[in-house]
């Protein structure tokens, strides 16, 4: 009797146990979680089985997806961005370090180039200034003339002419918000809705049949002349691209001929558009259009670049400067720098530019990093140069400020993005690691929720420092005699209450 009651005696002891009782507590918990969530599944699908239709008629322009992911498939995604978050994070080293490059050398040709422009008369071309730096100002012209045949219009003394299309038509958005299931996976609810907008370009509607849009008939189109002329001298066409001053010009069409586009054939000018619906009031309707010309006319501009027989050419950053002309790194000092000694130069400069020589195909892994940080490199020196035409008249110190300008911009937005790839690099890698915690019930999925605000704050933190360090150590490299320098000056800031005590004992 005695070793029966012993026997039964252990069992109630282990049911007291409050580790035991919180195990049974977690499990239980679980479990009903697993059914209710079950059950409001399996009741919310017959619901939507029964009112679907109803749902439809109420809103035709909007309906709902979902998408249940297990907790397998959610790790592993993190996993996916993960390895996308190290090559991120990787290459955001080589950008900061030549953006921090870019930095010098545009510098180091800002000095160049301020050092040797000249201002020249823009109706005589003079030889003399062969392969000088100028800045001249004058009035651009043309005597071709853009022509769009299908709306009667015509631009006479103008550098573009632009047309845009627009079809009234339905635009498909979409909003995601995910759902934690109770086994760790989870739960995309996708929102589809369905707008009518005018859009320039062709909207496709993947997820419905009932919001189909038309083919756009026309297409938008830009023309631009191939001849401009500065005065005396020739613009290029790389400086042509550059002018953008638009204006509108849709009232100067004389007639609609776009017949074989049964859309326009009653169309008319509504403010600054040509739409089609005239004849209901312009109230617009799917497969609606309407167009809107303008055009870049000529007039005032001036160019900062070098000169080339009577046209234009850029100033490299490599290009070096003799005697007040801009001349290749083997050009000896007294060489004649006259049209025989500058034309292979001038011609092609891009001859010269180190950053586009051929790169031979990786063979290894290494050799593979090596060949993404010099496509790296190459794409952050790109247009390392000052050719630059503003359509007004301004004085050489203006149109150098607005150059600057521009490049100030470029380099700070290479830096942000280098930024950037290393905290976004970061936040991907560090992500993972509250992922794994999904596999824990019903505690894993609040780890992860306030893991992922860790991670957060972590890569911005150490992102923010690295890209500083890098930032730094890449300044220090560009500028050597600086570095050394400033290195000194720290130096004896920090060594100064050391030598005070020495030699200049307190007294008392």
């Amino acid at each position: 009797m005695a070793t029966a009651i012993r026997l039964c005696s252990k069992p109630r002891k282990l049911q007291r146990s409050p580790f035991s009782l919180l195990c049974v507590a977690v499990i239980c918990s679980h479990g009903l979680w697993q059914v209710s969530s079950w059950y409001a599944h399996k009741g919310s699908v017959r619901a939507l089985a029964s009112g679907q239709a109803l749902v439809i008629n109420q809103r035709a322009d909007s309906f709902t997806d979902t998408e249940e992911t297990s907790v397998f498939d959610a790790i592993s995604d993190k996993f996916s961005g993960a390895c996308g978050g190290l090559v991120l994070f990787i290459f955001g080293f080589p950008v900061l370090w030549a953006n921090e490059m870019r930095v010098v050398r545009m510098a180091q040709l800002f000095l160049r180039a301020e050092s040797i422009a000249k201002t020249v008369n823009s109706e005589k071309v003079e030889k003399n200034n062969e392969a000088c730096l100028v800045h001249t100002r004058g009035t651009a012209a043309t005597t071709e003339t853009l022509e769009d045949s299908k709306f009667g219009l015509r631009a006479t003394n103008s550098v573009k002419l632009r047309r845009h299309i627009e079809m009234y038509q339905w635009v498909e958005k979409s909003h995601t918000r995910e759902r934690d299931k109770p086994g760790g996976g989870k739960e995309k609810i996708t929102t589809y809705t369905y707008e009518k907008e005018w859009s320039p370009m062709a909207c496709r509607t993947e997820h419905s049949t009932t919001h189909v849009n038309p083919k756009l008939p026309l297409k938008g189109t830009v023309q631009q002349v191939s001849s401009v002329t500065l005065d005396a001298f020739k613009i290029p066409q790389e400086l042509i691209s550059k002018m953008t001053a638009w204006q509108p010009c849709t009232s100067e069409c004389k007639t609609f001929t776009a017949s074989d586009v049964p859309c326009l054939r009653e169309a008319g000018l509504n403010g600054k558009y040509i739409q089609s619906g005239a004849d209901r009031g312009f109230s617009p309707q799917i497969g609606d259009l309407r167009i809107f010309f303008d055009r870049v006319p000529c007039g005032p501009v001036t160019a900062l670049a070098v000169q080339h027989n009577d046209t234009f050419v850029p100033m490299k950053q490599w290009m070096n400067v003799r005697a007040g002309h801009v001349a290749s790194s083997s050009t000896a000092p007294d060489k004649n720098l006259g049209r025989s000694g500058t034309d292979a130069l001038l011609d092609d400069p891009e001859a010269g530019d180190e950053n586009l020589t051929s790169l031979s195909a990786p063979s290894t892994c290494c050799g593979l990093l090596c060949f993404c940080c010099k496509c790296f490199n190459r794409l952050v020196h790109t247009r390392e140069e000052i050719f630059e035409i503003q359509e007004a008249k301004r004085t050489r110190g203006e149109i150098f400020h607005v150059v600057k300008n521009k490049e100030s911009i470029v380099q700070l937005l290479i830096r942000f993005a280098g930024y950037m790839m290393l905290i976004i690099g970061l936040n991907l890698m560090f992500s993972f690691v509250p992922a794994l915690f999904r596999i824990v019930p019903y505690l894993g999925v609040y780890v992860e929720y306030f893991g992922q605000y860790v991670a957060y704050f972590s890569a911005v933190v150490i992102g923010w420092l690295l890209g500083a360090i890098t930032t730094t150590l890449a300044w220090f490299a560009a500028r050597p005699v600086k570095s050394t320098l400033v290195l000194l000056c720290l130096g004896l800031i920090a060594a100064a209450p050391y030598l005070i005590r020495q030699y200049m004992p307190l007294q008392s």
